[in-house]
């Protein structure tokens, strides 16, 4: 287990707090958990790694609202979004934003903390959502052809499949195997670390 890093918890929900940290406490983890969104902007430490579970719809500011608000003032924690009122909409905006999950309570224990495992796992390279350097990454990207990255590119700003499919005039299973292989050739798994790295590859090229 990684050392040294803090899995947070925002929910307005005192005893999903208490549940979630008791399960990942019982596990090893180091927790902190948060009633608001201006609760854990407030008291958070920033600068430890780990991950942040977010819950959706909270008062006064929701956790789409913070995890803008973060990406404003450059927090990259990963997020995972934990709710019992998700959407289609609202997931999508949230992975286009870099969230790494998005997953409906009740949760599978057993699959969120497989996925808190692979978060912290990245503690130790400053807890970015994709561990790379920029000319690596950039390297990696110019290995595509020009139709995988014009599919990852739409995926990476939130388009599913279908869509994709239609705004390329292409079948879905084309785009679905473009986008397969164009993802295991960046080896990258998650939509988070596709917005990732095309975001720095973007700046890399205005630089």
């Amino acid at each position: 287990m990684t050392q040294g890093c803090l899995i947070r918890i925002v929910d307005d929900d005192e005893d999903m707090r208490e549940s979630l940290s008791f399960l990942l406490e019982s596990e090893g983890w180091k927790c902190s958990a948060y009633s608001s969104a201006r609760e854990f902007l407030i008291e958070d430490a920033g600068s430890v790694p780990g991950c942040l579970i977010l819950d959706i719809r909270m008062p006064e500011m929701t956790g789409l609202e913070l995890q803008q608000e973060m990406n404003r003032r450059k927090i990259f924690l990963p997020i995972v979004f934990l709710t019992g009122h998700g959407s289609i909409d609202m997931e999508v905006s949230a992975m286009k934003s870099g969230a790494v999950e998005f997953l409906q309570k009740p949760v599978d224990h057993a699959r969120l903390l497989g996925i808190v495992r692979d978060c912290v796992r990245r503690c130790s390279n400053g807890f970015a959502v994709l561990d790379f350097d920029i000319i690596e990454a950039k390297r990696r990207w110019e290995t595509l052809t020009e139709k995988e990255q014009q599919v990852l590119t739409l995926i990476a700003a939130g388009l599913l499949n279908k869509e994709a499919a239609e705004r390329l005039g292409n079948s879905v299973r084309t785009i679905e195997n473009h986008r397969a292989a164009a993802m295991k050739r960046l080896q990258i798994k998650t939509l988070a670390q596709l917005h990732s790295l095309i975001e720095a590859v973007k700046e890399n090229k205005n630089q």
